[in-house]
């Protein structure tokens, strides 16, 4: 009696353990509707959505393992293709910065992968993208032409080149970027940091201008002109140009290091601990 009693209640336990466990899924797509999903989601993001539109647009299948699993085959089939399509390359790294989870994530790799296949030499260095993508089984998506966006695709085709190391290649896309659109101060501001790294600090610091003339509050530049300017010797210029960066993000912990930074090789100690301290308070670690 005992025994089939304590049986009794195992079972109780796991049954309601096991309801606890039950999610609720979304529900699984076909091949055609994840298609025509993700090419509406490609155009709204062409078209400057934010990450409250990207939500509302995917709903429960942001978070579908369904969904992903459908992106990772459509990532490898882009990949088989000889040309990649180097607009929607830049649309998939832009999507993977809206706060879309492992679905980004699994963008965001795409995106990447598509920036850095060569150019083919038979188009010399003009990235040539198709109207259209090709998917799996299908041609469902239509990319615009729009100059700002041609623009945006070399410069996340820069950033790509960066981080791999290729500096020079960076500046090529950079150099696209800002033919394409001449006011892109991030183009600008980049091109100075790849410029930076191959110790071209004067052409860096033209750069770093161009992007402060263009933008005046952005405090990456004046941050950044300050590093080249520091290496080159030119320290007082460098200290207003950090400066300027606090005065624009006075929680800026780079700013405020490197400011102190300078002011010690200045031989300011006093006011370059003080900087430290700052940059300290506002970044423990």
């Amino acid at each position: 009696m005992v025994k089939r009693l304590w049986r009794w209640l195992i079972r109780l336990s796991q049954s309601i353990f096991n309801k606890r466990r039950t999610r609720i899924q979304s529900p699984r797509l076909s091949d055609r509707e994840y298609q025509r999903l993700f090419a509406e989601l490609i155009a709204g993001v062409g078209d400057g959505w934010n990450q409250g539109d990207v939500s509302h647009h995917l709903g429960n299948q942001i978070n579908s393992r369904f969904f992903q699993d459908w992106l990772r085959r459509y990532g490898r089939e882009l990949r088989r293709l000889p040309d990649a399509d180097y607009r929607l390359a830049g649309r998939l790294v832009k999507l993977s910065r809206l706060g879309c989870g492992a679905f980004g994530q699994i963008a965001a790799d795409i995106g990447r992968d598509l920036l850095l296949k060569p150019i083919r030499e038979d188009v010399g260095e003009t990235i040539t993208v198709p109207s259209e993508t090709l998917l799996p089984s299908d041609r469902v998506i239509s990319i615009d032409n729009e100059d700002s966006d041609e623009a945006e695709v070399w410069f996340y085709r820069g950033n790509q080149q960066d981080e791999g190391g290729d500096f020079l290649g960076a500046i090529v896309s950079y150099d696209r970027a800002i033919e394409i659109k001449p006011d892109y101060h991030k183009a600008w501001g980049n091109r100075g940091n790849a410029l930076g790294e191959l110790g071209r600090l004067e052409e860096a610091l033209a750069s770093y201008d161009r992007a402060i003339q263009i933008k005046p509050d952005s405090h990456e530049a004046w941050c950044n002109r300050g590093n080249a300017l520091g290496k080159l010797g030119r320290l007082e210029e460098a200290l207003a140009s950090f400066d300027s960066a606090i005065q624009i993000k006075p929680d800026s912990h780079e700013a405020w290091g490197n400011r102190g930074f300078t002011l010690d090789k200045l031989g300011r100690l006093e006011e370059a601990l003080a900087s430290y301290d700052r940059a300290i308070q506002i970044k423990p670690d």
